[in-house]
């Protein structure tokens, strides 16, 4: 003879793997939501947190008289960061830049803020202090090209021709008139890849290479011994130039 089957049993089987099979199509959905519809979101999140992009200024274009004697141009110049979570004492490290710096030790700890992935420490090295900071072998320092603006004639005509602030703007005369034209468009690149600060190579890595600034030629003749003490004229009205030319 058979049992008879238990009515409230069979239910109670029912309603189980109904909830399991709820339970299942809940989390398959929410496992779609995540990967379709927010794939973008938490790609770009992600993207976010293991790696840095930073700004490469471009070379200014050059700034001639018109007999071609050159009053302003761009070098080559490395620029110093760390990478805070590579460093693992930052106050040891500090001490030892800062004799090749010339900067107090405290103001460099301060710069090596652990909280923070990227950090410059230092824009503009020239090669000497560029080589001594290489000799440290710290894995958490790095270097970028960066450029450099140099004016030979140095306080000669500097109130017609202007200079570059820290930015990397014109201020002033000729560089401030003309800063469009001279400035050229800002790269981008790579400089860590590990949210946890491991295995980032130091070598940063260059996005978009930056466009260098066009030249001009201006109709004033620097041999002049006149025109470095005339009076500036204000950046609207500075004087147009002769010609213009790529960098």
């Amino acid at each position: 003879m058979t049992a008879p089957r238990n009515p409230g049993l069979r239910s109670r089987t029912l309603i189980l793997a109904a909830c399991v099979a709820c339970a299942f199509l809940g989390i398959l959905g929410r496992l779609t939501f995540l990967q379709v519809v927010k794939h973008d979101e938490f790609s770009r999140l992600a993207e976010s947190q293991h790696a840095k992009t930073v700004g490469l200024r471009p070379k200014r274009g050059p700034i001639v008289d018109r007999g071609g004697q050159v009053l302003a141009e761009s070098s080559n110049a490395e620029s110093l960061f760390a990478q805070p979570l590579r460093i693992a004492d930052a106050q040891r490290l500090a001490d030892e830049l800062s004799p090749i710096l010339g900067e107090p030790a405290a103001d460099i700890a301060r710069r090596l803020d652990p909280a923070k992935r990227f950090v410059w420490v230092k824009r503009k090295l020239s090669p000497p202090v560029a080589q001594a900071v290489r000799d440290l072998n710290e894995p958490g320092l790095g270097f970028l090209q960066e450029s450099l603006r140099l004016y030979p004639s140095r306080e000669l005509g500097a109130h017609v021709i202007g200079f570059e602030g820290l930015d990397g703007k014109g201020l002033g005369g000729v560089e401030q008139a003309w800063d469009a034209h001279l400035a050229g468009a800002e790269g981008r690149a790579l400089v860590e890849r590990d949210a946890l600060g491991r295995d980032v190579t130091g070598a940063p890595v260059v996005l978009k290479a930056s466009v260098p600034g066009q030249g001009i030629a201006l109709t004033i003749d620097a041999r002049s011994s006149t025109w470095p003490r005339r009076r500036s004229r204000p950046p609207g009205a500075a004087r147009a130039p002769r010609r213009r030319w790529p960098s």
